[in-house]
Protein backbone atom coordinates (compact mmCIF):
# COMPACT_ATOMS: atom_id res chain seq x y z
CA UNK A 1 0.00 0.00 0.00
CA UNK A 2 1.32 3.12 -1.32
CA UNK A 3 1.41 6.50 1.57
CA UNK A 4 1.15 9.28 0.75
CA UNK A 5 3.05 12.21 1.91
CA UNK A 6 1.67 15.63 3.02
CA UNK A 7 3.79 18.76 1.92
CA UNK A 8 4.37 20.92 5.36
CA UNK A 9 3.06 24.56 3.21
CA UNK A 10 0.33 23.94 0.87
CA UNK A 11 1.65 24.59 -2.54
CA UNK A 12 -1.25 27.20 -2.79
CA UNK A 13 0.16 29.19 0.27
CA UNK A 14 3.69 28.89 -1.17
CA UNK A 15 2.55 30.13 -5.05
CA UNK A 16 1.54 33.51 -3.18
CA UNK A 17 4.12 33.91 -1.01
CA UNK A 18 7.09 33.56 -3.39
CA UNK A 19 6.73 36.64 -5.58
CA UNK A 20 5.79 38.63 -2.33
CA UNK A 21 9.35 37.21 -0.96
CA UNK A 22 11.03 38.20 -4.64
CA UNK A 23 10.29 41.84 -4.57
CA UNK A 24 11.13 42.42 -0.81
CA UNK A 25 14.71 41.04 -1.25
CA UNK A 26 15.40 42.71 -4.82
CA UNK A 27 13.73 45.91 -2.99
CA UNK A 28 16.55 45.72 -0.36
CA UNK A 29 19.39 45.29 -2.42
CA UNK A 30 18.37 48.24 -4.56
CA UNK A 31 17.83 50.65 -1.74
CA UNK A 32 21.42 49.30 -0.37
CA UNK A 33 22.96 49.57 -3.81
CA UNK A 34 21.70 53.51 -4.66
CA UNK A 35 22.16 54.18 -0.91
CA UNK A 36 25.65 54.14 -1.21
CA UNK A 37 27.83 57.22 -2.17
CA UNK A 38 31.20 57.64 -3.00
CA UNK A 39 33.26 58.45 -0.09
CA UNK A 40 34.12 62.49 -0.58
CA UNK A 41 37.90 64.13 -0.57
CA UNK A 42 38.45 65.28 2.70
CA UNK A 43 38.56 69.84 2.11
CA UNK A 44 42.24 70.96 2.45
CA UNK A 45 42.07 72.87 5.31
CA UNK A 46 43.17 76.58 4.95
CA UNK A 47 45.94 78.15 6.85
CA UNK A 48 45.59 79.59 10.31
CA UNK A 49 44.61 83.15 10.66
CA UNK A 50 47.16 85.75 12.01
CA UNK A 51 46.03 87.58 14.81
CA UNK A 52 45.58 91.24 14.29
CA UNK A 53 47.22 93.95 16.04
CA UNK A 54 47.42 97.59 16.28
CA UNK A 55 50.45 99.42 16.09
CA UNK A 56 51.99 102.91 16.43
CA UNK A 57 54.57 103.85 13.98
CA UNK A 58 57.44 105.54 15.88
CA UNK A 59 59.15 108.84 15.05
CA UNK A 60 61.61 110.20 16.93
CA UNK A 61 60.51 113.36 18.29
CA UNK A 62 61.10 116.39 21.36
CA UNK A 63 59.18 116.06 24.60
CA UNK A 64 59.01 118.26 27.54
CA UNK A 65 58.88 116.77 30.79
CA UNK A 66 55.94 117.62 33.13
CA UNK A 67 56.63 116.47 36.74
CA UNK A 68 53.44 116.43 38.80
CA UNK A 69 53.17 117.22 42.71
CA UNK A 70 50.93 119.05 45.16
CA UNK A 71 51.50 120.87 48.35
CA UNK A 72 50.19 123.57 50.46
CA UNK A 73 49.92 127.10 50.10
CA UNK A 74 51.57 129.42 52.97
CA UNK A 75 53.26 132.94 53.16
CA UNK A 76 56.14 133.44 51.91
CA UNK A 77 56.96 136.28 55.31
CA UNK A 78 55.19 135.47 58.40
CA UNK A 79 56.05 138.22 61.31
CA UNK A 80 55.00 137.48 65.02
CA UNK A 81 54.03 141.41 65.64
CA UNK A 82 55.42 142.77 68.84
CA UNK A 83 55.22 146.46 70.41
CA UNK A 84 58.17 148.13 70.42
CA UNK A 85 57.54 150.06 74.11
CA UNK A 86 55.50 148.98 76.60
CA UNK A 87 52.23 150.08 78.45
CA UNK A 88 48.67 149.34 78.06
CA UNK A 89 46.27 148.82 74.88
CA UNK A 90 44.05 151.40 74.25
CA UNK A 91 42.74 151.03 71.00
CA UNK A 92 42.59 148.82 68.66
CA UNK A 93 41.69 149.54 64.59
CA UNK A 94 39.61 147.08 62.18
CA UNK A 95 42.20 146.18 60.28
CA UNK A 96 43.97 144.23 63.62
CA UNK A 97 41.14 141.68 63.61
CA UNK A 98 42.18 138.15 62.37
CA UNK A 99 41.49 137.85 58.14
CA UNK A 100 41.70 141.85 57.89
CA UNK A 101 44.27 143.09 55.10
CA UNK A 102 46.16 146.51 56.05
CA UNK A 103 48.58 148.38 53.57
CA UNK A 104 52.02 149.47 54.55
CA UNK A 105 51.77 152.53 57.28
CA UNK A 106 48.48 151.37 58.44
CA UNK A 107 47.61 151.98 62.42
CA UNK A 108 47.06 148.34 63.95
CA UNK A 109 46.47 149.90 67.52
CA UNK A 110 47.69 152.05 70.14
CA UNK A 111 49.44 151.91 73.80
CA UNK A 112 49.04 154.82 76.49
CA UNK A 113 51.07 157.49 74.98
CA UNK A 114 51.28 159.44 78.44
CA UNK A 115 54.08 158.25 79.79
CA UNK A 116 55.69 158.86 77.11
CA UNK A 117 54.66 162.17 76.51
CA UNK A 118 55.90 162.85 80.01
CA UNK A 119 59.74 160.87 78.81
CA UNK A 120 59.50 163.64 75.65
CA UNK A 121 58.65 166.98 77.75
CA UNK A 122 61.33 166.02 80.43
CA UNK A 123 63.92 165.31 77.51
CA UNK A 124 62.89 168.37 75.88
CA UNK A 125 64.04 170.51 79.20
CA UNK A 126 67.01 168.37 79.50
CA UNK A 127 68.35 169.55 76.08
CA UNK A 128 67.19 173.10 76.63
CA UNK A 129 69.66 173.09 79.88
CA UNK A 130 72.70 171.55 78.17
CA UNK A 131 72.03 174.33 75.43
CA UNK A 132 72.28 176.67 78.14
CA UNK A 133 75.53 175.32 79.66
CA UNK A 134 77.24 175.04 76.46
CA UNK A 135 75.98 178.77 75.69
CA UNK A 136 77.86 179.41 78.99
CA UNK A 137 81.26 176.80 78.93
CA UNK A 138 81.29 178.50 75.31
CA UNK A 139 81.41 182.25 76.84
CA UNK A 140 83.70 181.79 79.42
CA UNK A 141 86.57 179.91 77.33
CA UNK A 142 86.41 182.84 75.28
CA UNK A 143 86.36 185.08 78.28
CA UNK A 144 89.61 183.43 79.30
CA UNK A 145 91.45 183.68 75.95
CA UNK A 146 90.97 187.18 75.80
CA UNK A 147 92.27 187.25 79.29
CA UNK A 148 95.60 185.51 78.67
CA UNK A 149 96.27 188.06 75.16
CA UNK A 150 95.13 191.27 77.23
CA UNK A 151 98.05 190.17 79.96
CA UNK A 152 100.51 189.94 77.08
CA UNK A 153 101.17 187.02 76.19
CA UNK A 154 101.69 185.12 72.76
CA UNK A 155 100.52 181.65 71.65
CA UNK A 156 97.92 179.30 72.94
CA UNK A 157 96.79 179.19 76.28
CA UNK A 158 96.39 176.39 77.78
CA UNK A 159 93.65 174.20 78.13
CA UNK A 160 92.39 174.84 81.83
CA UNK A 161 92.93 178.28 81.03
CA UNK A 162 91.43 177.92 78.45
CA UNK A 163 88.23 175.76 79.86
CA UNK A 164 88.95 173.41 76.80
CA UNK A 165 87.77 170.81 79.39
CA UNK A 166 84.58 172.26 80.26
CA UNK A 167 83.19 173.09 77.10
CA UNK A 168 83.75 169.47 75.52
CA UNK A 169 81.91 168.11 78.45
CA UNK A 170 79.30 170.79 78.05
CA UNK A 171 78.90 169.93 74.31
CA UNK A 172 78.87 166.33 75.34
CA UNK A 173 76.04 166.42 77.73
CA UNK A 174 74.06 168.72 74.72
CA UNK A 175 74.61 165.80 72.66
CA UNK A 176 73.40 162.80 75.33
CA UNK A 177 70.50 165.45 75.77
CA UNK A 178 69.38 165.51 72.10
CA UNK A 179 69.98 161.52 71.76
CA UNK A 180 67.58 160.66 74.58
CA UNK A 181 65.15 163.44 73.14
CA UNK A 182 65.18 161.59 70.10
CA UNK A 183 64.73 157.98 71.69
CA UNK A 184 61.97 160.07 73.54
CA UNK A 185 60.44 160.91 70.18
CA UNK A 186 60.72 157.51 68.79
CA UNK A 187 59.51 155.96 71.32
CA UNK A 188 56.34 158.07 71.42
CA UNK A 189 55.76 157.76 67.99
CA UNK A 190 56.21 153.64 68.59
CA UNK A 191 52.91 153.96 70.63
CA UNK A 192 50.80 153.25 67.63
CA UNK A 193 51.73 150.29 66.52
CA UNK A 194 51.73 150.83 62.45
CA UNK A 195 51.74 147.79 59.62
CA UNK A 196 55.38 146.60 58.13
CA UNK A 197 54.29 146.18 54.65
CA UNK A 198 51.03 145.24 52.91
CA UNK A 199 49.31 141.94 54.23
CA UNK A 200 46.74 140.41 56.32
CA UNK A 201 46.13 139.23 59.83
CA UNK A 202 46.20 135.79 60.47
CA UNK A 203 45.88 135.27 64.29
CA UNK A 204 45.08 137.87 67.20
CA UNK A 205 46.48 137.53 70.10
CA UNK A 206 45.81 140.83 72.38
CA UNK A 207 43.10 143.43 72.71
CA UNK A 208 41.97 147.13 74.21
CA UNK A 209 42.95 146.92 77.95
CA UNK A 210 45.58 144.47 77.47
CA UNK A 211 48.82 145.43 79.39
CA UNK A 212 51.83 144.69 76.65
CA UNK A 213 55.54 144.58 76.96
CA UNK A 214 58.20 144.53 74.46
CA UNK A 215 58.49 140.37 74.19
CA UNK A 216 54.39 140.21 74.26
CA UNK A 217 53.42 139.12 70.33
CA UNK A 218 49.91 140.85 69.82
CA UNK A 219 49.63 139.32 66.17
CA UNK A 220 51.03 137.10 63.58
CA UNK A 221 51.09 138.55 60.09
CA UNK A 222 51.67 137.58 57.09
CA UNK A 223 52.66 139.70 53.61
CA UNK A 224 50.40 139.79 50.89
CA UNK A 225 53.36 140.38 47.99
CA UNK A 226 53.27 136.54 47.55
CA UNK A 227 52.85 133.27 48.59
CA UNK A 228 55.00 129.86 48.50
CA UNK A 229 54.08 126.31 48.13
CA UNK A 230 56.47 123.16 49.26
CA UNK A 231 56.53 120.39 46.50
CA UNK A 232 58.11 117.49 47.27
CA UNK A 233 60.24 115.67 44.71
CA UNK A 234 62.14 112.71 44.13
CA UNK A 235 65.66 112.67 43.30
CA UNK A 236 64.54 111.15 39.77
CA UNK A 237 61.97 113.90 39.09
CA UNK A 238 64.72 116.23 40.47
CA UNK A 239 67.62 115.53 38.08
CA UNK A 240 64.56 116.46 35.09
CA UNK A 241 63.73 120.11 36.31
CA UNK A 242 66.38 122.43 35.70
CA UNK A 243 66.04 125.06 39.12
CA UNK A 244 68.55 127.08 37.96
CA UNK A 245 66.29 128.27 35.26
CA UNK A 246 63.34 129.13 37.22
CA UNK A 247 60.87 126.75 35.23
CA UNK A 248 57.17 128.10 35.55
CA UNK A 249 54.59 126.15 37.42
CA UNK A 250 50.65 125.33 37.09
CA UNK A 251 48.70 125.03 40.34
CA UNK A 252 45.26 124.17 40.34
CA UNK A 253 42.24 124.02 42.93
CA UNK A 254 40.91 120.85 44.40
CA UNK A 255 37.64 122.08 42.90
CA UNK A 256 34.29 123.40 44.34
CA UNK A 257 34.62 126.84 45.64
CA UNK A 258 38.26 126.74 45.37
CA UNK A 259 38.50 125.95 41.91
CA UNK A 260 41.22 127.23 39.45
CA UNK A 261 43.81 127.84 37.97
CA UNK A 262 47.04 129.91 38.92
CA UNK A 263 50.60 130.30 37.67
CA UNK A 264 53.71 130.20 39.79
CA UNK A 265 58.04 129.99 39.57
CA UNK A 266 60.04 127.90 41.15
CA UNK A 267 62.40 129.67 42.76
CA UNK A 268 64.74 127.57 44.79
CA UNK A 269 65.15 124.07 46.60
CA UNK A 270 65.48 123.67 50.34
CA UNK A 271 68.84 122.72 51.89
CA UNK A 272 68.10 119.34 53.27
CA UNK A 273 66.02 115.78 52.21
CA UNK A 274 63.01 115.19 54.66
CA UNK A 275 63.98 113.17 57.40
CA UNK A 276 60.70 111.05 57.20
CA UNK A 277 59.86 110.57 52.88
CA UNK A 278 63.60 110.88 52.21
CA UNK A 279 62.24 113.82 49.46
CA UNK A 280 63.89 117.07 48.54
CA UNK A 281 61.24 120.15 48.43
CA UNK A 282 61.41 122.74 46.10
CA UNK A 283 59.84 126.08 46.77
CA UNK A 284 57.63 128.08 44.10
CA UNK A 285 56.79 131.38 44.42
CA UNK A 286 53.02 133.01 43.58
CA UNK A 287 53.08 136.68 43.51
CA UNK A 288 49.94 138.78 44.98
CA UNK A 289 47.78 135.69 45.88
CA UNK A 290 45.28 137.64 46.74
CA UNK A 291 45.26 139.99 43.46
CA UNK A 292 44.42 136.68 41.32
CA UNK A 293 40.14 135.79 41.06
CA UNK A 294 39.62 133.45 42.68
CA UNK A 295 42.41 134.42 45.48
CA UNK A 296 44.49 131.68 46.56
CA UNK A 297 43.75 130.93 50.45
CA UNK A 298 46.72 130.45 52.78
CA UNK A 299 46.85 126.69 53.94
CA UNK A 300 44.68 125.25 50.62
CA UNK A 301 46.05 122.09 48.57
CA UNK A 302 46.77 122.81 45.13
CA UNK A 303 48.40 120.22 42.27
CA UNK A 304 51.06 121.37 40.47
CA UNK A 305 52.31 120.76 36.85
CA UNK A 306 56.21 122.00 36.92
CA UNK A 307 57.58 122.40 32.73
CA UNK A 308 61.41 120.60 33.12
CA UNK A 309 63.63 119.69 30.40
CA UNK A 310 63.03 118.88 27.13
CA UNK A 311 64.37 115.56 26.06
CA UNK A 312 65.62 115.24 22.43
CA UNK A 313 65.64 112.21 19.84
CA UNK A 314 63.21 109.88 21.78
CA UNK A 315 59.70 107.81 21.92
CA UNK A 316 56.58 109.22 23.35
CA UNK A 317 53.76 106.55 23.26
CA UNK A 318 50.93 105.12 25.98
CA UNK A 319 52.61 103.99 29.53
CA UNK A 320 50.35 100.72 29.34
CA UNK A 321 52.21 99.58 26.01
CA UNK A 322 55.37 98.43 28.81
CA UNK A 323 54.72 95.11 29.97
CA UNK A 324 55.08 94.20 33.37
CA UNK A 325 58.66 92.20 33.04
CA UNK A 326 59.63 95.64 31.71
CA UNK A 327 59.14 94.89 27.89
CA UNK A 328 57.68 96.53 24.75
CA UNK A 329 56.26 94.38 21.70
CA UNK A 330 57.48 95.67 18.98
CA UNK A 331 56.12 94.77 14.67
CA UNK A 332 59.40 94.40 11.96
CA UNK A 333 58.98 95.24 8.57
CA UNK A 334 58.19 91.71 7.82
CA UNK A 335 54.88 91.42 10.47
CA UNK A 336 56.68 89.54 12.72
CA UNK A 337 56.99 90.48 16.47
CA UNK A 338 60.12 91.18 18.40
CA UNK A 339 60.17 91.51 22.18
CA UNK A 340 62.70 94.20 23.36
CA UNK A 341 63.37 95.33 26.49
CA UNK A 342 63.63 99.14 27.59
CA UNK A 343 64.52 101.46 30.36
CA UNK A 344 62.26 104.36 29.79
CA UNK A 345 63.48 108.12 30.64
CA UNK A 346 60.44 108.96 32.03
CA UNK A 347 56.93 107.63 33.15
CA UNK A 348 53.86 109.72 33.24
CA UNK A 349 50.45 109.15 34.22
CA UNK A 350 49.63 108.67 30.78
CA UNK A 351 52.85 108.44 28.55
CA UNK A 352 56.29 107.20 29.02
CA UNK A 353 59.31 108.48 27.04
CA UNK A 354 62.22 106.32 25.62
CA UNK A 355 65.59 107.22 23.62
CA UNK A 356 64.78 106.34 20.15
CA UNK A 357 68.49 104.69 20.37
CA UNK A 358 67.25 101.86 22.53
CA UNK A 359 65.23 100.47 20.02
CA UNK A 360 65.45 99.02 16.02
CA UNK A 361 64.87 101.16 13.30
CA UNK A 362 61.92 101.02 10.85
CA UNK A 363 59.67 99.12 13.60
CA UNK A 364 56.33 99.71 15.21
CA UNK A 365 55.30 99.65 18.48
CA UNK A 366 52.50 96.99 19.23
CA UNK A 367 49.46 98.29 20.63
CA UNK A 368 47.24 95.53 21.12
CA UNK A 369 47.66 92.97 24.46
CA UNK A 370 49.15 89.49 23.91
CA UNK A 371 49.14 87.14 26.45
CA UNK A 372 52.41 85.35 25.40
CA UNK A 373 54.04 87.07 22.91
CA UNK A 374 56.55 85.09 20.81
CA UNK A 375 59.80 86.69 19.00
CA UNK A 376 59.23 85.85 15.22
CA UNK A 377 55.74 85.25 15.54
CA UNK A 378 53.57 86.23 12.32
CA UNK A 379 51.04 89.15 12.42
CA UNK A 380 48.41 91.26 10.65
CA UNK A 381 49.32 95.06 11.76
CA UNK A 382 46.84 97.42 11.37
CA UNK A 383 47.69 101.62 12.17
CA UNK A 384 46.41 102.46 15.05
CA UNK A 385 44.46 105.69 14.73
CA UNK A 386 46.68 106.77 17.82
CA UNK A 387 49.38 109.43 16.63
CA UNK A 388 52.71 109.19 17.66
CA UNK A 389 53.93 112.60 19.64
Amino acid sequence: MVRRVTPLFPLAILRRIFPIAVVLIFGYLGFTFFSKTPEEEAPERPPPALPVVDILPLSPTEHTITVRTRGAVRPRTVTPLSPEVAGRITEVTSAFRPGSFFQTGDLLLTIDPLDYETALAVSRADVASAQATLQDETARAAQAIDDWKRLGRSGTPPPLLARTPQLAGASATLQSAQARLRQAERNLERTALRAPYSGRVLEQNADVGQAVSLTTVVATIFSTEAAEIRLPLTGEELTLIDVASRPEVTLTGPGGSFAGTWQGTIVRTEGSLDEQTRQLFVIAEIPAPFATKPPIEIGLFLEATINGRTLKNVYVFPASAIRASGEIILVTQENTLLRQEVTPLWIGTEHVVISADSIPQDTSLCLTPLAFPITGTKVSPITSSAASR
